[in-house]
């Protein structure tokens, strides 16, 4: 049991034995082994938190910063490597931590121009290390963690029956989320209302701030109480023997939860502050992914909320209530807008079509176009149109090219005889600089020299032709 797991709370921790360390030029590469056999290149120590040269990897007799495992993601802090014979000491930032063997490790950077100093405290007998916990991680993080534990307790009770299939603590978004197994044949909208209550449920334990307390049972106990149902467990990591930590929520009659866990928690449900749903997700017939916040994070989440609804308000000089509205009329009238510009380039198109034919049968069925301003919807339409203005079959070769008339940056597109497209339309792509593809006698693609490489395409699209 490391100090982190012992008091959840505790930020500090002084004089740890220093057991071994090892010092890495770079992050190390891993192999984990995929489905089907296949090996699958993976970082390993030092790299899920984006470290970059060198770092030195310290593995210490006791923690106070939570290593990644059981869904819950590594503590960040600071250390202060020192000696009791030296009056110097050593300040590093703890940008991973990890676990291997139950035994703690910790990643530094190593600043490149103190590495030698820093050996040599490290390989002195009486060198011990202080640890200082980010604070504002854990306990956002431990925060999420506890709301997770007590929304898949109150997702397995009666009436619902959901069992947890996976949970994800983001790092990255203030969202969490939860993927309970469902029943296939039942409709999304009765899991929904199912979820309401859910989230309903948990706020009123939350109100009720039931102790969240740790304790340990016997792995002989353990199995007896999974299989009378008294406690929750999902597969435990290996290696683990002997007595297992578990997380209960609750007390007595008042029993919500107890659950195999060696993650860090709050120490009552008050200190979850309020639990939200925001979505909810059917990734596969039998998942729901319901995504929740609590405590802080909720409350980044509605200020961001808050600031935008005010931002849009004074923006559509409207309530609340009718920012909907507003929204709605502007993107019908975008819509009714976009609408009446394709009816105007169908009929340019229907215009410029009649000149390319005409282009087209003087110069040996090979033309190439510089159509402006133009993105490939409009190309589209407008070979379309070339197309049924030449009787349905483009025999020869129509090459459009078009992108902001101020550089050579944008977008072609090449037509015609199905065997000729193929056979040119690479070379092509390759003389206006791009890369494209297609089939069915169109290829189409975007190019860094589409005005100056025409003359040379369509040079390619003659002899090609000939």
């Amino acid at each position: 049991e490391l100090a982190c797991q012992r008091d959840s709370f505790q930020t500090t921790l002084d004089g740890t034995k220093l057991l071994a360390y090892a010092i890495f030029e770079e992050a190390m590469q891993t192999t984990k082994k995929k489905k089907g056999g296949k090996n699958k290149k993976k970082n390993g120590i030092g790299s899920e938190s984006g470290i970059a040269g060198p770092q030195v990897v310290l593995a210490l007799s006791d923690s106070i910063l939570y290593p990644e495992g059981g869904g819950q993601p590594f503590d960040t802090g600071q250390i202060v490597i020192k000696s009791p014979s030296s009056t110097e000491s050593i300040e590093l930032s703890v940008a991973e931590v990890s676990g291997m063997n139950q035994v703690c490790l910790l990643t530094c950077p190593l600043p490149a121009n103190d590495q030698e100093r820093i050996v040599e405290a490290l390989q002195s007998d009486d060198t011990v290390v202080d640890q200082v916990l980010d604070w504002d991680r854990r306990f956002d993080l431990m925060t999420q963690h506890s709301a997770q534990h007590l929304i898949s307790a109150v997702a397995l009770s009666e009436p619902f029956g959901y069992n947890t299939h996976s949970f994800s603590l983001s790092t990255k978004s203030d969202i969490s989320y939860v993927d309970l197994m469902v029943e296939t044949d039942v409709n999304t909208n009765s899991h929904r209302e199912n979820a309401l209550r859910i989230e309903e449920i948990v706020n009123e334990n939350i109100r009720l701030n039931l102790p969240m307390t740790p304790r340990y049972m016997d792995e002989e106990d353990l199995i007896k109480a999974k299989e009378s149902g008294e406690v929750r467990s999902r597969l435990l990591p290996e290696g683990i023997t002997g007595r297992i930590r578990l997380v209960e929520i609750g007390v007595g009659n008042e029993m919500v939860d107890q659950n195999t866990c060696g993650g860090t928690h709050v120490q009552s449900l008050g200190q979850l502050q309020m639990i939200k749903f925001f979505k909810l997700d059917r990734v596969k017939s039998n998942i729901l992914r319901v995504y929740f916040a609590a405590g802080k994070r909720l409350m980044n989440i509605m200020n961001v909320a808050y600031k935008r609804e005010d931002e849009l308000t004074n923006l559509f000089s409207s309530t609340e209530t009718e920012i909907v509205g507003r929204v709605e009329a502007m993107v019908d009238d975008r819509r009714e807008k976009e609408r009446e510009i394709q009816k105007l380039n169908e009929k340019l198109c229907a215009f410029q079509a009649k000149e390319i034919a005409e282009m087209l049968n003087a110069n040996d069925g090979v033309a190439a176009i510089d159509l402006g301003d133009s993105d490939m919807h409009f190309k589209t339409t407008l070979a379309n149109a070339v197309t049924e203005r030449t009787g349905g079959v483009l025999g020869g070769l129509l090459l459009m090219v078009g992108g902001s008339e101020s550089g050579e940056e944008g977008s072609f597109l090449l037509v015609g005889d199905e065997a000729l497209v193929e056979k040119t339309g690479k070379i092509v792509a390759a003389a206006l600089e791009g890369r494209g593809g297609g089939r069915g006698g169109k290829f189409q693609g975007k190019g860094n020299n589409i005005r100056k490489g025409l003359k040379e395409a369509r040079r390619i699209m003659l002899e090609a032709k000939a």
